[in-house]
């Protein structure tokens, strides 16, 4: 498939609910198997409550999605930190895959109490939404570092963003830290944690381009000081 063509599949998906309803089918799909099949057991209820918070949220996130921002996520433009999509997703993948080894086979370290479990699907369930909803309120949420001004970039500061200025990074701190917990296996948390430390490692490069490229930003960063965390940082 040629680039024109990859851009005709693209817009296609981006448009069409059909296709976002089977991007979501395939994503809660292939995230199952992988706990299972590592697990050799489907018979884990908490597991079935993440794949259920997981679906729902990421699920309405998509539907709601800007056509034009799901296009960019698809195949995004040409930025800085690239690289970090293809580490996220391989340490997502291991962590999902220790995590049902742990709990199914191996129980090194899947000795998390029922009570915090359910909290961690609880923290876990907060954390996704606080993804998602930047998401629907930001339609230049990109995946990549880039000013995009191809699409008109524009500075957004209603919803998430008048509390923190990255509220996304904000929910994949609180999912990078409950997800291990709400699995049951305190080991899994650990490839979390890893990418937790490389989206705090982008977060200042990010600043220094908006500071640089969109309009506004300057004053937004005086009038919403904190960057992820109310009161914090």
């Amino acid at each position: 498939m040629n680039a024109r063509e990859q851009d005709i599949t693209v817009v296609a998906i981006a448009y069409s609910p059909f296709a976002r309803i089977g991007m979501i089918v395939a994503a809660v799909g292939a995230l199952a198997a992988a706990i299972f099949i590592s697990a050799g057991d489907w018979r884990l209820p908490h597991v079935w409550a993440y794949l259920a918070i997981y679906a729902l949220i990421f699920g309405f996130g998509i539907m709601r999605m800007d056509g034009g921002l799901l296009r960019e996520r698809l195949r995004p433009g040409i930025g800085a930190d690239r690289q970090l999509i293809p580490i996220g997703q391989a340490l997502f993948s291991a962590h999902v895959i220790f995590a049902g080894l742990d709990i199914g086979r191996l129980h090194w370290t899947d000795r998390v109490p029922p009570p915090l479990r359910m909290g961690g699907l609880a923290v876990f369930a907060i954390g996704c939404v606080m993804i998602v909803w930047p998401m629907v309120v930001n339609p230049f949420f990109s995946p990549v570092v880039r000013h995009q001004a191809d699409r008109g970039h524009r500075l957004i500061d209603t919803g998430p963003y008048a509390v923190v200025r990255h509220p996304g990074y904000t929910g994949v701190a609180i999912v990078c830290l409950s997800s291990g917990v709400a699995l049951g296996s305190w080991g899994a948390g650990l490839f979390t944690v890893a990418f937790l430390a490389l989206v705090i490692r982008r977060i200042p490069l990010e600043e220094r381009m908006l500071l640089t490229d969109l309009q506004g930003y300057e004053d937004y960063a005086r009038r919403v000081p904190y960057r992820l965390f109310p009161g914090i940082w």
